[in-house]
């Protein structure tokens, strides 16, 4: 069995995978002594092939020895991520994962009976490595009352703490925010859909052939329905500040807002302002001490 200790110092390897299912980023961080003293000492994203990705964003609907194949898969597949990754690196002291979402349904603030669920064996990924593999973070936090969604609010206060009072956004799968106050205030919040439903909907009207919209490309060209924005919006608002989950977004229910023959460009255009007037609405109803 491995063991963890708190050593004055560490070499840590984070990995991420997030709700869009395009890659794995590894970001190998030293962390000295003092608070704030740690340096980023390499990164890379390697990217997922299409099949490998296919797989992925269709795990909630196969059967359950799929499933548990996948969970292999998933945790080999970021072992030969990380073999290649470390090849000119120092090796770290610990390898953190929090695994590939294949559903998460958290329970309002206050409540029980929330869950979730994630792939990527981290045993199996110890094993590969050789190394102590911390990992399934959102399960841990679910069971001690969080939301288990966003989990780089804790990060950020780390880093950027100093700089408080702060706003910070991350736009992928799922729009989250973190709010860093001073006094040591933090908040996070998932507010809405980021570029999931902007990606069901290329991939819908390209047949497959794009999975974004590279550099704006469409939503750039392209015109919003206001009223269809109206609509998404007061659908897609996080509950009682729950975290969100990309299954939630699916095409059916994107399809239920956005005619399925209407225009590539103005659907896109759509999508981009739902997203963007989600974010504005989060940061103007939440209370941040400045």
């Amino acid at each position: 069995m491995i063991q963890l200790v708190a050593p004055r110092e560490a070499l840590i390897l984070g990995l991420m995978s997030g709700t869009s299912c395009d890659g794995l980023d590894l970001a190998l961080v030293h962390f000295g002594p003092g608070e704030t003293d740690w340096s980023l000492e390499a990164f890379r994203e390697i990217p997922y092939t299409s099949e490998f990705r296919s797989q992925l964003l269709g795990a909630a609907e196969v059967r359950l020895p799929d499933v548990s194949r996948l969970h292999a898969e998933i945790a080999d597949e970021t072992a030969r991520s990380v073999a290649a990754f470390l090849r000119d690196q120092k090796r770290p002291d610990l390898v953190v994962s929090h695994g590939q979402t294949l559903w998460h349904a958290p329970a309002p603030f206050g409540q029980a009976g929330g869950h979730t669920l994630q792939l990527g064996d981290g045993d199996r990924l110890s094993a590969h490595l050789k190394l102590p593999v911390l990992w399934n973070l959102r399960s841990g936090d679910m069971a001690i009352g969080g939301q288990g969604a966003p989990l780089v609010p804790v990060a950020d206060q780390f880093l950027l703490g100093r700089h408080a009072p702060l706003w910070l956004l991350n736009v992928g799968g799922i729009a989250n925010l973190t709010g860093l106050g001073l006094d040591g205030e933090l908040l996070g919040m998932d507010v809405g859909p980021g570029n999931c439903l902007l990606d069901r909907w290329i991939e819908y009207r390209t047949e497959g052939r794009m999975h974004c919209d590279q550099d704006g490309r469409f939503s750039s060209a392209g015109s919003p329905d206001l009223e269809i924005v109206r609509v998404l919006v007061e659908a897609c608002s996080s509950e009682a500040g729950c975290s969100l989950a990309r299954e939630r977004f699916d095409l059916e229910f994107l399809l239920g807002f956005l005619p399925a023959d209407g225009s590539l460009e103005d659907g896109a255009a759509t999508l981009i302002r739902v997203t963007a007037e989600l974010i504005r609405r989060a940061v103007e109803r939440t209370q941040l001490k400045a």
